[in-house]
């Protein structure tokens, strides 16, 4: 079952948005909280938010990486510390079989500032045999109730590619690039 056409085009923008990360020249390098992970920001000159890249590889297939990135936004993975770590809220709803919504709600515990709110169209998509592809694109849904939070955007493309198996163990190469704007705060340290 393939991808609707919105669909691939929703990856397609995400591809556009962070081409401009493909020059490490212009990318400032990050401290990254592993010595695993290499990080790097840019701020966009006319933009709100900031935007970075983190890149590591992985001791799982590209299957389980993607698999673990949508299941950690289910209910099930998010009970055990979300609303210890400021979480107010959220929920998913299936579009098809490549697509959800996801909606999130959090209390960033900033001293005057207000909840920020995310939602989400989240597609993923198997681009050859061995990469995988998740895009995260801000959207409307009229399901969802506005209930006066501020709404933050965010763009995020994570790509997934096999790499040769080290003593048997799949690797994979996870590359996360993301766009962020909390509305009110605009820096690389969101990123």
């Amino acid at each position: 079952n393939s991808p609707k056409q919105s669909e691939l085009e929703l990856l397609n923008r995400a591809r556009d948005k962070f081409a401009i990360l493909d020059d490490d020249s212009k990318l400032e390098k990050l401290d990254a909280p592993d010595h695993w992970v290499k990080m790097q920001a840019l701020q966009i000159d006319g933009e709100k938010g900031a935007c970075g890249r983190s890149r590591t590889v992985v001791d799982a297939s590209i299957e389980d990486c993607a698999a673990f990135d949508i299941e950690k936004n289910t209910r099930r993975h998010k009970a055990a510390n979300f609303y210890k770590e400021g979480g107010l809220g959220f929920g998913s709803r299936k579009v098809s079989d490549h697509a959800f919504i996801y909606h999130l709600i959090i209390d960033l515990n900033i001293k005057g500032f207000a909840p920020r709110e995310w939602i989400s169209k989240i597609v993923w998509h198997r681009v050859d045999a061995d990469t995988l592809e998740l895009a995260y694109e801000d959207c409307e849904d009229s399901g969802i109730e506005d209930k006066g939070y501020v709404r933050a955007n965010a763009h995020t493309l994570i790509t997934f590619t096999r790499l040769p198996a080290a003593g048997g163990v799949p690797q994979t190469a996870v590359t996360f690039s993301s766009r962020v704007s909390l509305n009110g705060v605009d820096r690389k340290s969101v990123v």
